[in-house]
């Protein structure tokens, strides 16, 4: 028996600590420069000069040591990490033990051509296990093999538009009913790779809310440290004075709904550039992003419920994004399977990758005067509001407000349209709608609790909330479906309660 290999990071590894180290100190390195606006550096301090150089060694040094101190074994059961300059740490993990093993090309890493490998637990506590930031591609994909099975040559499906059907169709040529009886894994391989055009018409029926103002948060937190308070201030006073009359709000109010919609394509290409998905054995490998990839993969046992998400844009268009609760320790509770994908052709996905899932249909929906319920409370709060505006502003400046009335009351009936549940053998549907539709799909025993929920206006109409606890990053989800019927959700506790 060979002895075994003892490795370490990647040289590279000095340019990426030291990048990552300088990155927080651009901000005020060039605050200092236009501030000592003097052109030449030899008239400045020499204190200047020897705090740098002696910065550059310490984190030099330092780097080289922990380079240095930290190694890992790596074999077919396990990885073995030695760590740490001044107190040595250990840590075995075997690969049962594993949640996910990602891949992921940071900017830096990906300017030098090397990766960065995540190794996720079960006792993380939403923190990595292990993360080695600087190994060769191939390093890490041997890493990752410890997290996958049956490694062989993948063949890759360009999928678009005009041949999104035949791709599946290709993947699922098994029936289902022979898959359901090995839900192990499948023998075969699988891959799926995302074309330009079908990411394109996924950014472009976006509507990434969330994304888009956390990168406006990120900007204005750096503009901040740069631009002074009477800058914000003189922009204020400028917007104050263009919103002049009710026509110069809506147009405004249109033109910042457009850039957020621009903005929300960029940084869905941003994220989702060169999406491929893998089936390996029972593996599944999920790989995207421009200038930072990510490559995550994870053990089919993991995934604990299905959703399809059809957006404000994507639902007329019957498409919508595919996304898997895996039990993982990151924060991010969902991972995506397909960005953009027919409703029709979601059963031959799920037949080819997980077998085990089921799409049923759900049968359980709110009755015909439930309807009330969605409406009402958004049209009082709206109305309010809106006659708060026209008392506060005038008539003349604010009836715009009354515009969002029909909106809502549109809104409301389409959450009474979208709101279902079902059940079929052990399988389980729930369907709810706040913006987009989110149609959940999982088996019985994934299901953590149960729970109907109703208030003192729904117990005396007869309805009730079904909520579904179920594992999904590090946290879990609960998924809702609203004002069913009580003898509905009754059969529903008593499907749950045949749990083996």
């Amino acid at each position: 028996m060979s002895e075994p290999v003892v490795r370490r990071q990647h040289p590279l590894y000095f340019l990426v600590i030291i990048a990552e180290w300088l990155k927080p100190l651009l901000v005020p390195i060039v605050v200092f420069v236009v501030i000592n606006r003097r052109g030449n550096p030899d008239e400045w301090p020499p204190i200047v000069f020897y705090g740098i150089v002696a910065a550059f060694v310490v984190q030099f040094v330092a780097g080289y040591l922990s380079w240095r101190r930290f190694t890992y074994v790596r074999d077919d059961r396990q990885l073995l990490v030695r760590s740490g300059v001044l107190f040595r740490q250990v840590k075995a993990i075997h690969r049962n033990r594993v949640h996910s093993i990602q891949i992921q090309q940071p900017f830096i890493q990906r300017m030098l051509g090397i990766s960065q490998v995540v190794v996720e637990t079960a006792g993380g506590g939403g923190k990595p296990e292990v993360v080695i930031r600087a190994v060769s591609l191939e390093e890490a994909e041997a890493i990752q093999a410890l997290a996958r099975r049956d490694l062989e040559e993948i063949p890759v499906v360009e999928e678009d538009q005009s041949s999104a059907s035949e791709s599946i169709a290709r993947t699922a040529s098994r029936p289902i009913a022979m898959l359901a009886a090995d839900e192990t894994a499948p023998t075969s391989i699988q891959s799926i790779h995302v074309s330009s055009k079908t990411l394109t018409l996924a950014a472009l029926t976006t509507t990434n809310i969330q994304l888009t103002l956390a990168f406006i948060a990120g900007i204005a937190s750096f503009a901040d440290d740069i631009l002074g308070k009477s800058v914000y201030e003189s922009l204020a006073d400028t917007a104050m004075k263009s919103l002049n009359g009710p026509f110069a709000i809506v147009i405004w109010s249109g033109v910042a709904l457009l850039l957020a919609w621009v903005l929300s394509i960029g940084l869905y290409v941003w994220k989702y550039a060169g999406f491929k998905l893998e089936r390996n054995g029972d593996r599944i490998t999920v790989s995207h992003g421009l200038l930072e990839k990510r490559q995550l993969t994870f053990s089919v046992a993991k995934v604990q419920a299905v959703l399809f998400v059809e957006g404000l844009l994507r639902k007329p268009l019957g498409r919508g994004e595919v996304r898997l609760l895996v039990v993982q320790s990151d924060k991010e509770t969902s991972v995506m399977l397909h960005p953009y994908l027919k409703a029709d052709e979601l059963e031959g996905l799920l037949a080819s990758l997980m077998p085990d899932v089921k799409p049923i249909a759900p049968t359980i929906v709110p009755e015909g005067k439930a309807w009330l319920a969605f409406v009402r409370w958004k049209a009082i709060v709206t109305g309010v509001a809106a006659a708060g505006l026209i008392y506060g502003f005038g008539f003349a400046l604010a009836w715009p407000a009354l515009l969002l009335l029909p909106l809502v009351a549109w809104w409301g009936y389409a959450q009474f349209r979208s709101e279902a549940a079902g059940t079929d053998g052990s399988h389980f549907v729930l369907r709810h709608r706040r913006l987009a539709v989110t149609t959940a799909w999982m088996r019985r025993k994934h299901i953590q609790a149960l729970t109907m929920h109703a208030s003192v206006i729904q117990r005396r109409k007869g309805r009730r909330d079904v909520r579904a606890a179920v594992m999904g990053g590090l946290k879990g989800t609960v998924l809702t479906a609203r004002m069913l019927p009580v003898e509905d959700t009754e059969r529903i506790g008593k499907w749950f309660s045949r749990r083996s």
